[in-house]
């Protein structure tokens, strides 16, 4: 009976670990659909998976009907599957994303409680999906969630296959080569950047299959390389551009903005990995090497995943926050390693474990407060757009009380186990950033409203000024009207393709499309509104904090009789709250 009995608790601890890490992505998934595709990396890969999906060219992204190579296409084909199964909406386009970080988790999951044990797995996968920077970053479409849950499995499987696990090692290899598709050789230096030293410090144990290996490699190429092969056959020139574009200037500095000084990754690793960073800090440390002392595999494997990222691109020049997300897993493993070792039972660690709660709830709290001042009507937050927030006081209360409840369970924590205290303070983290999430996602700058009143004009231009905003495109839908004019890097692009003459307007190319009875529409930016205002005779359509858009005299007089009829059959068009100055 004995077996029988740890068999229906196993499945039990199981069914129990797959409902917290279900609840934790479900609490995250419901607030995705209500964040407009924002500027400019989302609103991009929005509009570029919108551009395939309606085009039906899914081997070469493009952007306003240009081609735009700045990364593969994994992510602009997940999107654009969204859109096809379930519309051209944010939340179809992004949803894809959602399900490569559940599937992430639910790796970590599964290899927690095989490697360390049962109550591991929730551990894990629950820090993963609450860490600041793994769910701000799945707010938004990204090229990097899809590169985790790829990494992710690739450096599990490899550590596998090290242990002698069949088929492990040309899983891997694979994985890598899939990883490609996601954000080019990316993975695969990180991987590197793990396995060698790995096997390095190793020496003498196990190595990697040689047949595997060979068998790997050759998935690798099979998978990764022949989408970069079919564009280095129909523009041989294109190679050179990606190496230089991607991986040189990158190093160099000489790519357009995110170049960060020697602190910035250090920083931005800690500030990611809150309200987890207490207790991931204290568990780095307690595993840390000894001297005279073998660190076991798992340890030393998990250590230098945690790592790497970090250092590997500090040798780039240009940085961002989310290049350090392949280094979460292996922080959230390391947690569930020094919890299954007992080694946060002391007050020490029960101590981080409550501090790491009480973070939780504190920003809680912190964005209570906020969505209250502005409910009351006071400007608390300039990024905010004026009403945007969605019944701000509903989310303040609610906010306000899962806040205390977190906070009443940072003091139970303080005297309570691990065991005790994890899964319970997951789940409150997870509930504190997907109400938080969720109450501040409309506050931020889109051009939703924008296209809506671009929209409403039959055959109406959309010329943008001066700046570049792929969210108006995405919610405009349309590239054969549309323009860019005096942007610096559009009208770069015109110059060496004639096919986006389109985004290099001149300045007397735009004052001569307004002339004519065509009804054209203008985006600039507010500073500027006024004086193109009355040097180009338009007039104000809407104002937002940043941006205006303006309308030239038949646009206007055709917006006006558009609302005069939507007024007279009792609908309120989009957008028309805001007209005006």
């Amino acid at each position: 009976m004995q077996p029988v009995a740890a068999g229906r608790r196993n499945r039990r601890n199981l069914a129990g670990a797959v409902a917290l890490v279900a609840s934790l992505w479900l609490l995250g998934l419901a607030g995705v659909g209500r964040m407009p595709a924002h500027d400019t990396t989302d609103a991009r890969y929005l509009e570029v998976a919108r551009e395939m999906q309606a085009s039906g060219d899914w081997l070469v992204p493009q952007l306003a009907g240009v081609a735009h190579l700045e990364k593969p296409p994994l992510a602009y084909w997940a999107a654009a599957l969204g859109f096809s199964v379930l519309g051209t909406t944010p939340f179809a386009g992004r949803l894809l994303e959602q399900l490569a970080v559940a599937g992430t988790a639910l790796l970590l999951l599964a290899w927690a409680r095989a490697r360390i044990g049962a109550g591991a797995g929730s551990t894990a996968a629950g820090m993963l999906l609450t860490s600041g920077l793994v769910f701000v970053s799945s707010r938004a479409l990204h090229t990097d969630l899809f590169q985790l849950f790829l990494l992710t499995a690739a450096l599990l499987a490899l550590y596998e296959g090290s242990q002698a696990r069949r088929g492990a090692t040309a899983a891997g290899f694979a994985l890598l080569g899939a990883s490609m598709l996601a954000k080019g050789p990316i993975a695969l230096l990180v991987a590197i950047g793990v396995f060698a030293p790995f096997l390095a410090l190793r020496r003498g144990e196990r190595a990697l299959p040689a047949r595997e290996a060979w068998l790997g490699a050759a998935l690798f190429a099979a998978i990764g390389l022949p989408w970069f092969a079919y564009l280095a056959a129909r523009d041989p020139g294109l190679v050179g551009w990606f190496f230089e574009h991607q991986v040189v200037s990158r190093v160099s500095g000489g790519a357009e903005g995110h170049r960060h000084g020697g602190l910035y990754l250090p920083a931005h690793l800690l500030a990611g990995a809150l309200p987890w960073a207490p207790v991931a800090l204290l568990a780095l440390w307690r595993l840390r090497p000894r001297p005279g002392l073998r660190m076991p595999a798992p340890d030393l494997y998990l250590m230098l995943w945690a790592v790497v990222p970090c250092l590997v691109f500090e040798l780039f020049a240009t940085k961002l926050a989310t290049y350090l997300l392949p280094s979460f897993p292996a922080l959230a493993l390391l947690i569930a390693l020094a919890e299954a070792r007992g080694r946060l039972d002391d007050r020490l660690g029960r101590g981080a474990i409550a501090l790491s709660v009480a973070l939780a709830g504190f920003s809680a709290l912190a964005v209570a407060g906020l969505l209250g001042v502005q409910a009351a009507g006071f400007d608390a937050a300039h990024w905010l757009e004026p009403g945007e927030l969605e019944a701000p006081a509903g989310f303040a209360i609610a906010l306000a009380g899962i806040g205390a409840f977190t906070l009443a369970l940072a003091f139970a924590a303080a005297r309570r186990p691990p065991s005790w205290s994890l899964p319970r303070g997951v789940l409150a983290a997870g509930l504190v950033f997907a109400a938080g999430g969720a109450a501040l996602a409309p506050g931020l700058p889109d051009h939703e409203r924008d296209g809506a009143i671009v929209r409403s004009v039959p055959g109406a231009r959309l010329i943008e000024y001066g700046t570049f905003e792929p969210g108006l495109l995405f919610y405009f839908g349309d590239t054969e009207r549309f323009y860019v004019a005096v942007e610096r890097r559009r009208a770069a692009e015109a110059r060496h393709d004639p096919r986006a003459s389109h985004l290099g307007l001149r300045r007397q190319d735009v004052a001569a499309m307004l002339r004519d009875q065509q009804p054209t529409f203008l985006l600039a930016k507010r500073a500027h509104a006024d004086a193109l205002a009355a040097e180009l005779g338009l007039l104000p359509v809407r104002r937002s904090r940043r941006f205006a858009l303006l309308a030239n005299p038949e646009a206007a007089k055709r917006l006006a009789a558009s609302r005069s009829e939507n007024l007279a059959s009792g609908s309120l068009h989009t957008g028309a709250r805001d007209s005006g100055p």
